[in-house]
């Protein structure tokens, strides 16, 4: 009957373990490396506003130049403005009236109906200042 050594057990156990780890590890680098990370196709930036009108500047990549669908909806889901585009590089400015409310940008795919939502909040505010000499 053979008899083992308490520290040799926990040295193999000890190394067995580390073995384990760095093999795990090695292969989560490995598949995250093989994940392209996408980027965003379409934007839309606030650019400020002016006469009572909010502009906001929209860009879209759409590589296979399929059309597609803009709709501007404003706060009743009313619509402000609706195009079909075609262009591989889209980028417009929009205005729309403040008084519109929260608005909503919407890109639509024509051929598969795929959309993307850009949900705008805003809030109007008025500031009074007062000073006494």
């Amino acid at each position: 009957m053979k008899h083992f050594n308490v520290a040799s057990v926990k040295s193999v156990i000890r190394n067995t373990f580390f073995v384990s780890v760095l093999t795990i590890a090695s292969v989560l680098a490995v598949s995250a490396k093989s994940t392209p990370v996408p980027k965003d196709l379409a934007t839309v930036n606030y650019i400020g506003s002016t006469n009572d009108q909010l502009s906001f500047l929209m860009n879209y990549e759409n590589e296979s130049g399929e059309k597609f669908i803009v709709t501007i909806l404003d706060s009743r889901g009313e619509s402000l403005f609706e195009g079909v585009f075609s262009d591989k590089k889209f980028s417009r400015i929009f205005k729309v009236p403040t008084e519109a409310g929260n608005t909503t940008f919407v890109i639509s795919d024509f051929k598969n109906k795929n959309e993307k939502k850009f949900q705008v909040t805003s809030v109007r505010r008025i500031v009074e200042e007062v000073v006494v000499k």
